[in-house]
């Protein structure tokens, strides 16, 4: 999946907090072995693959008040979007690690646990504006989750592979 940073929306160091977010979770998907790999733009060629994208940008998310909103857009030549719109108040670079390693859990189909003590999971809630969880790499559970999830989905689809043939 193609990320992509709005040009001129973010600084070099703010870039560099979300990309270790990328990282890490590029790391946790190679464990899981899930053929899912987030591919980072930086040169303004946004998303010119055939699969899903995310653009990520700074502005007021549509709900009032959150730090960060992750909307799906599907369009009629079978593209799916992705966009991460990141609130200007969360100016803290962990707090932008961490935002950027909820909201891509997100992308991935993992919900909010708002059951789950803090620290635990990437997807539990923020503190404030500029204090993230306290996650910055997908914990243990979130690698579990994921890689239930796309095993299903690769199991799913080498099934349909197979009866095609």
């Amino acid at each position: 999946m193609e990320i992509e940073y709005a040009q001129n929306d973010f600084t070099v160091p703010e870039t560099a907090a979300l990309s270790r977010a990328v990282d890490n979770w590029n790391a946790a998907l190679a464990e899981t072995e899930s053929r899912v790999e987030f591919i980072q733009r930086v040169d303004g060629e946004f998303l010119a693959g055939s699969g899903a994208g995310i653009i990520v940008r700074r502005g007021e998310p549509v709900v009032h008040g959150r730090v960060g909103e992750l909307t799906f857009h599907s369009y009629s030549n079978g593209k799916v979007r992705l966009a991460l719109t990141i609130n200007p108040v969360v100016t803290d670079l962990e707090a932008l690690t961490s935002l950027m390693t909820h909201e891509l859990g997100h992308s991935l189909g993992l919900a909010d646990c708002y059951e789950c003590r803090r620290g635990t999971t990437a997807m539990s809630a923020f503190k404030s504006k500029n204090k993230g969880n306290d996650v910055f790499q997908p914990s243990e559970c979130d690698r579990y989750v994921v890689a239930t999830v796309y095993e299903k989905s690769s199991e799913l689809a080498d099934s349909a592979a197979e009866v095609e043939h």
